[in-house]
């Protein structure tokens, strides 16, 4: 009964992660239809670099929940209903968040004759891919943590280890992207803050970083002064 157990749990596991990566696979394809090409071909993306930024900005963010995606379920994935359901509204997230691509950089048919047209005119639509954002790496922390609770007394320390700094790392871009979300529906953020938006998220990946890389050189320095014989 158990190996039963176990082998259709896997198979389970097994399906959940080939129709994630689908999903995710798709969302970056639909990320580069989504560009419009404009009038006079690349010399026009030149003057507008807009579009190309939240392109590069959007990509990077997917595959980096490509990558939490894969090791979640490598490590930590625990295959009860209510992970189900979650892995699957995380997916929702990553495709509404290539959606809100769309959203943030419409171009407004208002624009008056003989001037540029303003693309992402409303906060609201960055609210809206900023939202998605962290709901998506919200999700996966939660995920994270469940697994990390259920089975790290059952994995290697520093595996373990590896998946408690994951949830603080996601935790704390789901809770910056929900800062910002209100800060730009407060003092009306467009989508030229999207720039700040990347410049925050390179110095905070850095700055944690440092912090793990300071926090695992303090538990290996105790580990070998251990192993040294005593005088």
């Amino acid at each position: 009964m158990n190996e039963t157990r176990d082998e259709t749990q896997q198979r389970l596991i097994h399906r959940l992660e080939a129709f994630s990566d689908i999903i995710i696979g798709f969302s970056l394809a639909q990320l580069a239809l989504s560009l419009a090409i404009p009038k006079n071909g690349a010399a026009g993306l030149l003057e507008h670099p807009e579009p190309l930024i939240a392109f590069i900005i959007t990509f990077a963010l997917v595959c980096s929940m490509w990558w939490a995606h894969h090791k979640l379920f490598v490590h930590f994935f625990v295959p009860v209903p209510v992970m189900v359901i979650l892995n699957f509204i995380t997916l929702a997230g990553v495709s509404f968040a290539v959606y809100s691509v769309q959203l943030m950089l419409h171009v407004s048919p208002a624009a008056p004759p003989g001037r540029k047209p303003v693309s992402g005119h409303s906060s609201i639509d960055f609210a809206f891919y900023l939202s998605s954002l962290a709901v998506v790496y919200g999700l996966l922390a939660v995920q994270f943590f469940y697994g990390w609770r259920v089975r790290r007394k059952l994995l290697p320390v520093k595996v373990a280890y590896d998946g408690l700094r994951s949830v603080m790392v996601l935790g704390s871009v789901a809770v910056a992207s929900g800062i910002i979300v209100v800060l730009t529906l407060r003092y009306g953020l467009r989508t030229a803050g999207l720039q700040y938006f990347s410049y925050a998220v390179i110095v905070f990946a850095i700055a944690l970083r440092l912090l793990f890389r300071h926090l695992e050189k303090r538990q290996t320095i105790p580990a070998h002064a251990a192993d040294r014989p005593a005088p």
